[in-house]
């Protein structure tokens, strides 16, 4: 009980920048960006854009059946139809037979989420929306390249968040990056809150800060997840109610922060690939090896999808009671989540989403997982193909 692995996470740095916004622009690699209160508003945001651009009413955005339910909030609020899609067998990318099937006149926008850090087939989603006046967004919340000469953005627009557990932390804010200037004035206006960052605001912030640098240890972890009020872990639909502005106090915080996640990366050495290749996990599926080939993308989890139900449960009861952070993520696809259903009614059925949501386990892959993670895992479980 008293020791946790985090799920995800790496800790804040409160080094500051003296220019910002210029500093943004040469990690972005563009000034076409935007800031917002989290990559939920931002994604809010670029829809209400492309709604604007298209200067249609009706609108459809079509989606992944298995994804986060803050999708399907920042769609609603920005006054589209979401439009689920089924996954591929057993893979995090969308159905791309389902999807051309149900792409119509109404569709202004398809969402291609990097799940995990595993990036989707841009090159064949940018085939099915080319010559259909359909915005591709890039939902970029779980992944951010490596380096600054990975920075590939493949969406017309890509959203990016830096809340808690993202590659990039700062507890709240988000960014839209544009690669599609015609819709980049269609934006929102994206203020910091409060006019500016105020001593107070900076203050509160490095406390926040320090609190989650320390909660992130495996010692103190347990806290927080032993409070039930907090629903960690839990998958649960919360409707916006606006599009905030990126937070008050944090903007000098965001250029470090980056470089940090660069300098994790440069001295890391393989090692999420290095861990994870220890494994005796027998007919499990490992996603990243078969979605990413040997050039593994940052990965904000390390996904495998077991060999049925009962196994999957099993192993992440056992993992749960020794502290080791794996997950079952999202439990449900987004029709089955609580709150949804009448969203959905009459979509469906999606047995892809609905099997990965099932099989599905994720491994901590933060800097606080010790080098002998497999070892301790394949030891505390005696993991076998016949579990």
């Amino acid at each position: 009980m008293f020791y946790q692995l985090p799920p995800a996470g790496n800790p804040i740095t409160l080094r500051k920048s003296d220019k910002p916004l210029e500093d943004l622009e040469t990690i972005f690699q563009t000034s076409r960006f935007r800031l917002y209160g989290s990559g939920t508003s931002a994604l809010a945001a670029v829809i209400k854009a492309v709604m604007a651009a298209r200067g249609t009413g009706k609108a459809e955005v079509l989606l992944p059946a298995y994804t986060c339910p803050e999708l399907v909030s920042a769609t609603l609020f920005a006054g589209a139809d979401p439009v689920l899609v089924d996954l591929e067998p057993k893979r995090p990318w969308l159905n791309l037979t389902e999807l051309e099937k149900k792409i119509s006149a109404d569709t202004a926008a398809i969402i291609a989420v990097n799940l995990f850090g595993i990036p989707e087939r841009f090159d064949r989603l940018k085939a099915l929306t080319k010559h259909r006046g359909i915005t591709l967004i890039e939902d970029s919340a779980q992944y951010f390249p490596a380096s600054a000469n990975a920075i590939r953005w493949q969406g017309d627009l890509t959203i990016l968040s830096f809340g808690r557990g993202k590659p990039v932390s700062l507890l709240g804010g988000g960014a839209v990056i544009c690669s599609d200037n015609s819709i980049s004035h269609y934006l929102p206006s994206n203020e910091t809150e409060g006019g500016g960052a105020g001593f107070t605001a900076d203050k509160l912030f490095q406390l926040k800060a320090t609190m989650y640098n320390l909660l992130l240890s495996p010692r103190f972890y347990w806290l927080p997840e032993s409070l039930p009020f907090l629903h960690l872990g839990e998958t649960v639909y919360h409707p916006m109610d606006s599009i905030k502005a990126f937070p008050s106090g944090r903007l000098a915080y965001l250029p470090p922060n980056l470089k940090a996640y660069w300098d994790r990366h440069r001295h890391s050495g393989g090692r999420t690939d290095r861990i994870f290749s220890q494994l005796t996990h027998g007919e499990w599926t490992d996603l990243p090896a078969i979605c990413c080939g040997n050039e593994l993308p940052p990965l904000i989890r390390y996904p495998f999808l077991a060999a049925n139900k009962k196994q999957a449960n099993r192993i992440y009861s056992r993992s749960k009671r020794h502290g080791l952070g794996v997950t079952r993520m999202y439990k449900k696809p987004l029709n089955e989540i609580e709150g949804l259903e009448h969203v959905f009614a009459g979509q469906g059925p999606f047995p892809n989403a609905k099997e990965f949501a099932d099989l599905l386990l994720t491994f901590p892959t933060h800097r606080g997982v010790p080098e002998n993670f497999a070892e301790v895992f394949n030891k505390t479980l005696r993991i076998d193909t016949g579990i």
